[in-house]
């Protein structure tokens, strides 16, 4: 965070704001489908997830590195083996099971916590739910503004505040 002095007697100001103070569109996203969103640093992330990751990554860039591999390619072809070894032969250190086999069994007894794809409502399709949301206004000469644009409409409903796609 960056803060810097205003004026003879003032204090520290506060010059970007924490990542949990801004709402974006990911974040909107997410809310709208019901998914509460936590940030590394935070209490909720103790890095037990991002290990194997970084462990995977790794090992990938190791191995394109001893065996000289130089295209996105071969790569990606090293990364499939990668994740298909840690994945489905490879015995997880904490749980001591093999993830894949780990997940097809919690999914049989239906303690997982996926859960399928659904719609919230008004919305039909999912490209009402995965899209970009801007705040606009109509004015009162049914005009539309939207980043600093005025776009003059025809047949603009009467003022009031949106945001994202209208209901069906």
């Amino acid at each position: 965070m960056f803060r810097f002095v205003q004026g003879r007697d003032s204090v520290w100001r506060k010059h970007v704001g924490q990542t949990d103070e801004v709402d974006p569109q990911w974040r909107q996203m997410m809310r709208l489908l019901g998914v509460d969103v936590s940030y590394d640093l935070s209490p909720q992330a103790k890095g037990k997830i991002e290990r194997p990751y970084r462990w995977l990554q790794d090992r990938v860039v190791r191995t394109s590195a001893l065996e000289r591999l130089s295209t996105i390619e071969e790569v990606r072809a090293v990364l499939k083996e990668e994740v298909d070894r840690y994945n489905n032969h490879q015995v997880h250190s904490t749980t001591g099971e093999v993830p894949g086999v780990r997940f097809e069994k919690a999914a049989k007894e239906g303690n997982s916590l996926f859960r399928p794809f659904v719609l919230p409502k008004p919305y039909t399709s999912a490209k009402d739910v995965f899209c970009l949301r801007e705040k606009r206004m109509v004015n009162g000469y049914r005009r539309i503004s939207l980043f600093n644009h005025e776009i003059r409409g025809t047949q603009c409903p009467a003022p009031r505040r949106s945001r994202g796609p209208p209901p069906p």
